[in-house]
C-alpha cells in the first residue's frame, strides 16, 4: 500500500496545474483513510483530487464505467490503473489529432530516434500515422494518465504489419533492417558506395535473442572470409 501512495503522490505532483498541490500530503492522507474504508463521505472529498491530469471521479468511470463511489477493492484497482504506462502516440495534421495507442516502442541509441513501433487503434488511425511517419519528421507521445510528453524522431525505415481484432487495428512498424532482404538490399547499397554495412537489428518473439545474435555474428564473420578467399 506505501509503494501504490507513493506512486499517486509523484504522480499528482507532474500536473503543475493541480490545484491541490500546497495540499499534497492532505491529499494523500485522505487517499489512504478511504483504502482502509470506504465511505461516501470521504469519497466526496476526494473525488475532484488530480492524479495526474484525470480526476478520481474521471478514473473511477474509466475503469469501473460507473459514476458510483468505489469500494475499497475497486478503489485500489482505479488507483493501481492510474500508474499504468499507458502511452498516446499523436500528430497534428490539417487541423486534427490522429492518436493510437503505443504498445511497443524501440528506439536506437540516442534514445530520441524510433526504429520501430507497435500500436493499436481505428483502421484509419493507423494507416495514416504509418503514413505520416514517412512525411514528418517528428511526433509526440503523452502518457495518458500524466499527461507528460516526449517528441520523438522517426527514421523513415519501416515496414507495415498489419491485424484487425474486433475492429481494432494492430499495427507493427518493423525496422526494415530487422528484415533479411531489406538488409541484404543495404549492405549490396553500401558495397557499392564503398560504406561501412549498416548495423543490423534482430528482433525475436522468443527469449532466444543472444542465440539469433551469436548466428547472425557468424555469418557475417563467414561472408567475410568467403569475399577475402574470392
Amino acid at each position: 500500500m506505501t509503494n501504490l501512495l507513493n506512486q499517486i503522490e509523484k504522480i499528482i505532483r507532474t500536473n503543475p496545474q493541480n490545484t491541490y498541490r500546497h495540499n499534497i500530503p492532505v491529499m494523500i492522507r485522505n487517499i489512504e483513510k478511504y483504502m482502509e474504508l470506504a465511505s461516501h463521505e470521504v469519497w466526496e472529498i476526494i473525488q475532484d483530487y488530480l492524479i495526474g491530469i484525470h480526476s478520481l471521479s474521471d478514473l473511477c468511470e474509466m475503469k469501473t464505467g460507473s459514476l458510483g463511489y468505489p469500494n475499497v477493492e475497486e478503489f485500489i484497482a482505479i488507483l493501481e490503473y492510474a500508474t499504468t504506462d499507458i502511452r498516446i502516440i499523436r500528430f497534428e495534421e490539417e487541423g486534427k489529432t490522429l492518436e493510437a495507442y503505443v504498445k511497443m516502442l524501440m528506439l536506437s541509441k540516442d534514445q530520441v530516434t524510433v526504429l520501430g513501433l507497435s500500436i493499436a487503434g481505428t483502421l484509419s488511425a493507423c494507416r495514416s500515422i504509418h503514413a505520416l511517419m514517412y512525411s514528418k519528421n517528428e511526433f509526440t507521445i503523452t502518457n495518458y494518465f500524466t499527461g507528460e510528453s516526449k517528441t520523438y524522431k522517426t527514421n523513415r525505415a519501416y515496414r507495415r504489419d498489419e491485424e484487425i481484432h474486433n475492429k481494432v487495428c494492430h499495427t507493427f512498424l518493423l525496422p526494415r533492417l530487422s528484415l533479411v532482404q531489406d538488409y541484404n538490399e543495404a549492405c549490396m547499397e553500401a558495397d557499392a558506395n564503398k560504406r561501412s554495412h549498416p548495423d543490423k537489428i534482430i528482433i525475436s518473439r522468443t527469449d532466444n535473442i543472444e542465440e539469433l545474435a551469436g548466428q547472425f555474428i557468424a555469418q557475417k564473420i563467414q561472408s567475410t572470409k568467403n569475399k577475402r578467399m574470392g
